[in-house]
Parts: C-alpha cells; structure tokens; sequence
C-alpha cells in the first residue's frame, strides 16, 4: 500500500502531500471497477438517466438505482490512511497511517479529521516544529507552508489539522509565553507578566490574519521583545541638551551614550529642581511594503502628528528618476536631507 500511495502522491501532487486523507476500502474488496454488482448498477442508472424524458418509468428507475448504488458505496470503505514518512526519491518506502473509521457517507470527513486530532496529532511535536521556526524568525505563512508538506529525511510528518486550527495552537503557544509575534510590523502579541494563559489567550484569540498577511506575520523568542505591546525599546537613554545657560546662569554639560554602552555619560538637562530631564526614544522597523502599509504601520506605532521622531531612514531599492524628482518635491519645507544612491552608468 505505501508503495501504490505513496508513487500517487508522487505522481499527481507538486504540493500540499501532508494535507491528503485517503479513504479505503474493506479488507477483501474487490476493485471498484471488477465489482460486478456495482457496475450493473451504475450502467442502470447511466441508460435510466438517458431515457427518462421519454417515460416518468426511467425516472422512477433513476432514482431506486441510484439509492441501491449509494447504499453500497456507503458500507464499502472503513479505513483512511494519512502519510507518515515520506520519500520522492523512492516512494515504496513510503509508510501510512492507517486508521478505522466508524462512520457512513457525508458523516466520515468528520470522523476522519476527529480521528487525527485525538489519535494521530501529538502536541509535543508540533509544539517542536514551531519552536524551531520561532528560533529561525520564520513567518507564520512559511510555518504553514512547511506543515503541509511531507517533512524530509524520512522523519514523522506532523498530521495536518487544518490552517485554523495551527494557527489557533500558535496562538496557545504565544499565550504560555513559549513565544511572541510580529503582527506585521504593527504589533506584538507577547503573553505579559504574571498574565494568565487563559487571558492571554483570550486577548490574542483571532488576531492572526489570513493570506499573504501570515507571510508578514513572524516568529519571535520571548525574549526578543522586551514590551507586551508596541515596538521594542532601546536600552540605552537619549537625551535633548538643552540650547542655552540654566536659569541660574550656569552653561550645561553633557555628552551623548549609546545602547552599547560607550565611555561617554549621558546628555543631560538639569531642571530648576535639579532633577536631570531626559527622553528615550524606541526603535521601530517595519519591512517593505506599500505607503499606505506604511501609513498604517506608522500610526499602529502610536507617532501622531506631535511625536518628535528622529534617526528617521527610508530604504527604496530601486526607482526612476522621475519617481525620485516626485519623491524629494513631496519632502517638507524646513528639514535638511541627506542623500546617497548609486546611478546607472550611461
């Protein structure tokens, strides 16, 4: 049976081989099309059909031999088989697992998929693969497309369960702490101190999208974002010196530190009760994508119209200089610019 399945899966799949449920018949059945019994009927019911306009007769036929026909279909299968390891280059090694199945007609999609996710789905090994794409900073779009492929080197294909249903055991994962996720550059979902599972899981449930919005959606370490919401934040403290003497007279001192913890002491304001005014200022980063993603990106940030933002660079690959003359007249007046690009030799 792995052999004739799996040179199948071969043969007639480019994609998506982990995702197939094969339904099988009785131990003993002969092939469908030597089963004499059924293909008397089925011609029946094939001249019954194309005569019937000629008599209410051949309709009535129709219809009994298509419900004899049914009716034996029905009983006929009562296993399913999923793939378990996988080999392309020689699909004879192929294995299945192979599972009863105790129900009839439109009721065994069902059962099928209810047999997988309380018999064959083992957690543990999901919840594996997904930490290795979360070490990785894989998407959530490349996690699922991994899923629904055979895994390589003859190694056990975690059954697929469906995308809703991954997505809401990523979602269970991140609400444990296990994880975090980069909804697109907007947001991250990070389970929050002392949070429990439960009302975590209730904040986060549904907010994974569909589409290529997964492609844009990644896989973070806990770790990796210091903040529950919003981008992350810097280490180090940035402060503004002030531009003139104190109120007492007195001419300010200071220099600039960095993140990564340079010689130098912070840049200082002392204010007129001698406390130091300081503001920090948060990393953000959001990868290619359209102005109006960017619009939306910018505003998920919280930088309104009165949000000082500075450091600010804009990557673009490649343009015409028709679009950048657009670009630098649509800059604000008052600002300086600075520009480096690489021109194609005439």
């Amino acid at each position: 049976m792995g052999e004739a399945l799996g040179g199948w899966l071969k043969t007639h799949l480019q994609s998506r081989r982990n995702t197939i449920r094969f339904l099988l018949p009785r131990a003993g059945s002969t092939s469908i099309y030597q089963d004499r019994d059924l293909l008397v009927l089925a011609r029946a019911i094939l001249k019954a059909q194309e005569w019937r306009s000629e008599s209410a007769e051949y309709g009535r036929l129709h219809t009994k031999f298509q419900g004899e026909l049914r009716g034996i279909i029905k009983q006929r299968f009562d296993r399913f088989a999923i793939l378990r390891t996988w080999n392309y280059a020689d699909p004879s090694r192929c294995r299945f697992h192979v599972e009863a199945v105790n129900a009839q007609g439109n009721q065994i999609p069902e059962k099928i998929d209810q047999g997988i996710r309380g018999d064959l789905f083992i957690p543990e090994d999901f919840e594996a693969v997904v930490l290795e794409a979360t070490q990785n900073g894989n998407s959530v779009g490349k996690l699922l497309t991994e899923l629904r492929e055979p895994r390589p080197n003859e190694h056990e294909c975690i059954p697929w369960i469906g995308e809703t249903l991954v997505k809401e055991r990523i979602l269970r994962l991140c609400a444990q702490g296990k994880l975090a996720i980069n909804l697109r550059g907007v947001e991250y979902l990070q389970a929050r101190p002392g949070e429990a599972e439960d009302s975590a899981w209730a904040r986060m449930k549904g907010r994974l999208g569909t589409g290529r919005h997964l492609d844009e959606t990644n896989l973070l370490l806990p770790q990796a974002v210091p903040q529950a919401h919003g981008a992350i934040a810097r280490t180090g403290t940035d402060t503004t010196p002030s531009g003139g003497p104190d109120l007492f007279g007195a001419d300010p001192q200071g220099t600039s530190t960095s993140s990564s913890g340079g010689a130098s002491e912070p840049t200082t304001t002392p204010t007129l009760f001698g406390d130091q005014g300081t503001a920090s200022y948060q990393p953000l980063y959001a990868p290619p994508t359209s102005p109006l993603n960017l619009i939306g990106r910018v505003e998920g940030w919280g930088v309104g119209p009165g949000t000082s933002v500075r450091d600010l660079s804009l990557k673009i690959d490649s343009l015409t200089g028709a679009q950048l003359q657009k670009l630098l007249r649509g800059l604000p007046e008052g600002l300086s610019y600075e520009l480096n690009c690489q021109k194609e030799e005439d």
